[in-house]
């Protein structure tokens, strides 16, 4: 891209040793127990990115509005998941399924498309949840209420109602956190997939419309095509991952607060089971990938209980300083 358009290339690498001070300032920013991974991330590039520029421009909601995840794909294919409902959990015990297959295992395990609609944005599902907490089942009227909204807009369409209802749960978090870290770093970070007059257009378009042609995101592909190299046009889709799940294990610092989650107070006095969470963490320390998720959560909710009430503000100072 930097060729085709003639622009000046930057490369920023974050040493390992630096995640865990990061992720304190970024947990301080978000004033909430806030589980989006890249936050620190997101935090050292507006740091980066304001010794040059005033403004940013981010891709926050185009996957939302043009159907870009790779989650949503599935949901188009209604019929062809409830014939594989009752197979596909059992493949996945037996095969021992990884990545994306274990994941669709999972939301089928859920037992219906609306379900798999309302936990389509969650990396932890209910029910892997529930096996480690002591309570009831858990309940989300806000989200049921929106699914009730996507329903009554898309009828039968469980892609778009999944869409719309990650447009008013999902990216609304994803929005306050990248207006946190942005602002963290003192410059602007605006959002043009989220113009009011593309939100509107897009949202009334037909599904046929919307979908029409290969790969995600059909529509931006064929009106980005004179703009952008085939190299990017062919790319498949590569959201902002990181390996938490190596650093968690190699870096020791976040290695002992890992290891440390099932003696904090909050954590005792929440809902989970405390042999299990013990013993699930182990497994995780071990390699146990299927874990990641959950424990992640866990620990960047321990951070943020950290920084914000036991007052340890010196993480600002001390990322600054590095």
């Amino acid at each position: 891209m930097a060729e085709r358009w003639g622009l000046k290339r930057h490369e920023l690498q974050i040493p390992t040793q630096k995640l865990p001070a990061l992720l304190r300032q970024s947990a301080w920013l978000n004033d909430e127990p806030l589980v989006h991974s890249n936050d620190p991330h997101l935090l050292a590039i507006a740091e980066y990115a304001k010794a040059s520029v005033t403004v940013l421009l981010s891709g926050e909601g185009g996957d939302e509005l043009l159907g870009g995840y790779v989650r949503y794909r599935p949901l188009r294919h209604s019929l062809l998941l409830n014939l594989a409902r009752p197979l596909f959990p059992r493949f996945s015990s037996i095969f021992n399924l990884s990545g994306r297959l274990r994941k669709l295992a999972q939301f089928l395990a859920l037992g219906s498309n609306d379900d798999f609609v309302l936990f389509n944005a969650c990396e932890v599902l209910p029910e892997a949840a529930q096996r480690h907490k002591n309570d009831g089942t858990p309940l989300f009227p806000f989200r049921e209420e929106v699914l009730a909204e996507a329903r009554a807009l898309y009828p039968g369409e469980y892609m778009r109602q999944a869409m719309y209802s990650d447009q008013h749960t999902f990216l609304c978090s994803i929005l306050d956190r990248n207006d946190r870290m942005t602002m963290g770093a003192s410059i602007e970070c605006r959002v043009p997939f989220l113009d009011y007059r593309l939100v509107e257009t897009l949202a009334a378009l037909p599904s046929v419309e919307l979908f029409r042609g290969p790969g995600g995101k059909p529509l931006l592909r064929s009106y980005a095509r004179p703009r952008l190299p085939a190299e990017v046009l062919r790319h498949r889709k590569w959201g902002f991952g990181v390996p938490w799940g190596r650093y968690l294990r190699s870096v020791p610092e976040l290695r002992d607060q890992v290891r440390n989650l099932p003696r904090l107070s909050f954590i005792k006095e929440g809902p989970f089971q405390q042999e299990r969470l013990k013993t699930l963490i182990s497994e995780f320390l071990l390699g146990a990938d299927q874990h990641e998720a959950l424990v992640k959560q866990l620990l960047m909710i321990a951070i943020w209980h950290q920084v914000s009430f036991k007052k340890q503000y010196t993480a600002i100072r001390e990322v600054r300083a590095s």
